[in-house]
């Protein structure tokens, strides 16, 4: 095939290099992992909170609909149907322990104080 160097090697012709190949793992951080600065766990915080915000409302919304439309939610034994049972508090819980990993990492790093931290906890009840 001629010359084999970089300048005429065809880009479908793959050259094998001598050696172990190079690792994934350069440095401390591995490919993809980055160091996160205050404002980006912040925003990550904030997109945290703002989800368990809302199923905290899917909860509260819930609660109100099992009370105005009981019906919905008792199955009928000849219809053989399964009850209206949607799992909006297994979806808050995780949530929040999800936000609770992130304050505690965010305070572990120095990016925030306990003080601000408080202002994080999203609680069930009251709404």
């Amino acid at each position: 095939m001629g010359n084999q160097d970089n300048w005429t090697t065809p880009k479908q012709i793959k050259i094998e290099r001598e050696g172990e190949p190079r690792g994934t793992r350069r440095g401390k951080l591995r490919k993809g992992e980055r160091r996160k600065g205050k404002k980006a766990r912040v925003d990550e915080l904030l997109a945290a909170k703002k989800v368990a915000e809302q199923y905290r409302q899917y909860v509260h919304n819930d609660e109100k609909r099992r009370i105005a439309h009981p019906e919905w939610y008792t199955p009928e034994p000849e219809a053989r149907l399964r009850r209206y049972d949607p799992e909006y508090k297994k979806w808050f819980a995780e949530a929040a322990t999800k936000l609770k990993k992130l304050v505690d990492t965010t305070i572990k790093d120095g990016m925030i104080t306990v003080e601000e931290a408080k202002d994080w906890v999203v609680e069930l009840y009251p709404l």
